[in-house]
């Protein structure tokens, strides 16, 4: 083979890597056993109360509830029968539903389930009290008492929705070739058109034992059997970490961020690296270089390359970021398409992030910033995730670029991993669902609605138009938001001409901010429309935070073309090698579009002066706004509260 790693066929023994994947209630215990997956006692408490009985008769049970057992939980029902069987028992009435199962428990729970243990190949009997199951462990125990029983069906299904997507669906059910299953505790939101084994009792979904690999669901962007079934509601409890964390799948674009199809990648590893393609896997050593090309046989018919290491990074060297060859935690899944080839990067959301913050914000800005851009960047990764985007027909959620949010183009940084741990799992809620918290780099001094700028989307009420002012306290030492941040109405043009010349009595949060305030001059050349020589540039229309959303160029024989939407817009009146003079006296020069769409034109000597500010959409949280907030005293919560109106910070659920 070209790149001289010579793969040697073997057979994979899979079955104990698939039962762990496949069992529901995982957590990641410690950072040295990341790659490990347990079950949690509400999880055991299913499986088991399904063996014996229909879900009528778990619900009918009249054992009392212990305290920390809401009656409407998913899990209440199987506790009650749990408790019942004598499997587990309770501590000063609370059964901790999400703590996880260790070795002693499941040893005598199969006991009670006449498994023997020893016979499975596996050694539950130690003298540490308190070391886990695995999952894997956990679930060759449990096939075997439910072929002991005889009470379950074993059957595939392939979802076909989930009442995470439709609201016809009872919570918790799907909808699959087999009818409507009751799936209580799994997240199976991701699963579309995937087949899994199932054990049921009637309708009722007691386990999934594994998951098989169909053509729907191979690029799906579904991130795997353990990921996908994760279970719902971990907390900490005994000092265990129980942290629902789902896999997040990135498509990594070209060296100019233009485009994600690659002519050939070459990787390089920190530790030994496994190299799997189909049935074949290698074990690579550290520092040897692989070279893959479209043409490869491994390419062939679909096939698909995925390289993994234990805890080390993979450097793709054939590609080049602001600080040198990027180097990614978790596994580099490679396919060919049409032109070439696709890189998939797949690791856990909060290790994605790591590389997401310091590249979205500067890390100069100070951790309460980081947090800020933390819990958005998180909030925005999770709604992608539940979304079909653009980027599912590669197998990925999201791209590595500002098309959704730059990820891995700065090094990982200290400050900003430790902003991203102390958020863990905090996403901001709106109308019971998590919100694509959108961001930008700095405002004009004012906030617009959604609608506005991107003119297909309904407005929506936590991204509304607010003003981005500060009101000094009495001290003159602590700011705090305006009141309502209410924004004044900029549609008109004398009105927003007004707001960008006159800033000097105001306390804006971006005052400071280079493109707070900006001014190009175009040539006739620079406006890149069908009209080939224009005479005049005029604004048609404003949304109320001043954003251009119609614009009409005309030439002098009075043909005119008419763009709408903020990015056509910008796009069109190109400052490809122009100088941009910023309101604190310094100069840009290497942008290709209008830094934003909050800008008006004068005619001058045959050409186009334009006055405006801010940098980006405007729609969202400010980043250089956030870093004036937290400089002035405000913590991370009070910002977010302050950017999206009438949303709320939670832990994922």
């Amino acid at each position: 083979m070209k790149y001289g790693v010579k793969l040697r066929l073997r057979r994979l023994f899979l079955f104990a890597v698939l039962v762990a994947a496949a069992v529901l209630g995982y957590a990641y215990v410690n950072e040295a056993d990341s790659a490990k997956t347990y079950v949690s006692r509400a999880a055991v408490s299913r499986m088991t109360a399904l063996l014996k009985y229909t879900q009528t008769v778990c619900e009918t049970s009249e054992v009392n509830l212990p305290e920390d057992v809401e009656a409407d939980a998913w899990y209440a029902p199987y506790v009650k029968v749990a408790l019942d069987e004598g499997y587990f028992t309770t501590e000063n009435n609370k059964f901790y539903p999400m703590k996880l199962v260790t070795k002693a428990e499941a040893a005598y729970i199969a006991s009670k389930l006449k498994v023997d243990s020893s016979k499975l190949g596996i050694d539950i009997y130690t003298e540490d009290t308190q070391a886990l199951i695995e999952a894997s462990d956990w679930m060759k125990i449990y096939e075997a008492a439910a072929g002991n029983t005889g009470g379950l069906e074993i059957k595939d299904v392939t979802v076909v929705s989930t009442s995470a997507k439709s609201s016809e669906l009872k919570a918790w059910y799907c909808s699959t070739d087999a009818g409507e299953l009751y799936f209580p505790g799994f997240a199976l939101d991701r699963l579309d058109g995937r087949t899994v084994r199932v054990a049921v009792r009637e309708n009722v979904a007691a386990a999934v034992l594994s998951e098989k690999e169909t053509a729907a669901g191979k690029n799906s962007g579904a991130s795997g059997t353990a990921e996908a079934f994760n279970e719902q509601n971990h907390s900490e409890s005994d000092g265990v970490k129980a942290v629902f964390e789902p896999m997040i799948r990135v498509i990594l674009n070209r060296d100019d961020f233009s485009g994600v199809v690659h002519g050939g990648v070459s990787l390089v590893s920190d530790s030994p690296v496994t190299m799997r393609c189909g049935a074949l896997a290698e074990t690579v050593e550290a520092g040897k270089q692989l070279d893959f090309y479209p043409a490869d046989n491994y390419f062939k018919d679909g096939g698909e390359v995925t390289l993994e290491t234990d805890g080390g990074k993979i450097t793709v060297t054939s590609l080049n970021r602001n600080h040198g060859h990027p180097s990614y935690r978790g596994k580099i899944h490679l396919s060919a398409g049409e032109g070439g080839l696709y890189i998939v990067n797949e690791l856990p959301l909060e290790q994605y992030l790591y590389g997401v913050v310091p590249s979205e914000m500067p890390v100069t800005g100070g951790k309460e910033a980081l947090k800020v851009q933390a819990v958005c960047a998180r909030s925005f990764a999770y709604k992608s995730m539940s979304e079909k985007t653009a980027y599912a027909g590669y197998g990925a959620d999201v791209d590595d670029s500002t098309s959704c949010q730059v990820y891995n183009n700065a090094p990982e940084d200290e400050t900003a991993c430790a902003a991203v741990d102390e958020t863990a799992g905090e996403l901001l809620y709106g109308d019971g669902a998590p919100v694509k918290a959108y961001f930008f780099s700095t405002s004009c001094g004012v906030t617009s609605n959604a609608g506005d700028v991107w003119l297909s989307s309904p407005d929506i009420s936590y991204l509304s138009a607010g003003l981005q002012d500060a009101v000094v306290s009495g001290d003159g030492t602590q700011a705090v938001s305006v009141p309502n941040n209410a924004a004044p109405d900029l549609s008109d043009e004398a009105a927003f001409r007004l707001f960008i010349d006159d800033t000097q009595n105001r306390d804006y949060y971006e005052k400071d901010s280079p493109l707070f305030r900006w001014y190009v001059h175009l040539e006739p050349e620079d406006i890149k429309t069908e009209i080939e020589n224009p005479a005049a540039v005029n604004v048609n229309e404003r949304g109320s935070s001043g954003v251009v959303k119609k614009l009409t160029v005309s030439d002098a024989s009075g043909n005119m073309v008419t763009l709408a939407g903020e990015y056509s817009i910008r796009k069109a009146l190109s400052v490809a090698g122009k100088t941009i003079e910023c309101g604190d006296g310094t100069k840009v020069t290497n942008q290709t579009m209008l830094p934003s769409g909050y800008f008006y034109v004068d005619a001058n000597e045959g050409g186009f002066d334009i006055y405006g500010g801010g940098f980006g959409h405007g729609v969202g949280m400010s980043q250089n706004g956030v870093i004036s907030m937290t400089k002035r005293g405000m913590d991370y919560k009070a910002v977010l509260a302050h950017y999206f109106k009438g949303t709320t910070l939670q832990k994922a659920r």
